[in-house]
């Protein structure tokens, strides 16, 4: 390699280092990242069961159809959308068909949603063969969440909405490894932006001692 073509080798490769970074960058509004990812999981509506009376509590939501869930659904694709008893502890899901409370979910026309038995979401756990309440909407739907204690002790905990993703575990591996490719290509554009400064630089030292010599 001469001196005279070594700016050229140093930004070709360079450049070469950079394309998958900027590859990368440029393909950022198909991947989920962290802020995603915890959107993905935040409950639509919450009710908490307290004791006493038996008056209806109801809590009102609407599906998300923001930018940001149209992301997430074009990657993970279409959630289901539950309905969830979750003890007092946050973590441990109760059997919500066989608790004493009526469950109705009504749109805004006051017509009522059908509930079907379903397993528990990722990160709870199950208590009973179908535990929580599968609905059917589309973003956008404006519902509201109407609970009623029917008999027997007022159970404890809270009841709340949430979207349940398929292969939930898998994606959530896919995010870490996200992140470790992430990681790898900063690295490898940081190395090829010094190599195409660096020719840069050198093509111009050598441009001046010719203009100069």
């Amino acid at each position: 390699m001469t001196w005279s073509r070594s700016p050229l080798w140093l930004s070709a490769i360079g450049g070469l280092l950079l394309l998958p970074g900027v590859a990368w960058v440029t393909t950022t509004g198909i991947r989920i990242d962290d802020v995603d990812a915890s959107v993905a999981f935040q409950p639509l509506a919450r009710i908490d069961l307290v004791g006493g009376d038996n008056r209806p509590l109801s809590a009102a939501f609407t599906v998300p159809d923001t930018a940001r869930w149209t992301r997430i659904r074009k990657v993970w694709g279409a959630p289901e959308l539950l309905i969830v008893a979750v003890g007092p502890d946050g973590r441990s899901g109760q059997c919500l068909p066989i608790m004493p409370l009526r469950v109705r979910l009504a749109d805004q026309k006051g017509g009522a949603s059908l509930l079907q038995p379903h397993s528990q979401p990722y990160g709870y756990s199950g208590s009973c063969e179908g535990s929580s309440l599968q609905f059917h909407a589309v973003p956008g739907d404006e519902l509201t969440l109407k609970i009623t204690r029917t008999a027997g002790p007022a159970p404890r905990g809270y009841l709340i909405v949430v979207a349940a993703w398929l292969n939930t575990k898998d994606n959530l591996v896919g995010l870490d490894l996200d992140k470790d490719i992430a990681c790898v290509l900063k690295w490898t554009s940081v190395v090829g932006s010094l190599l195409v400064l660096s020719g840069a630089g050198i093509f111009a030292k050598n441009r001046v001692r010719r203009v100069l010599g």
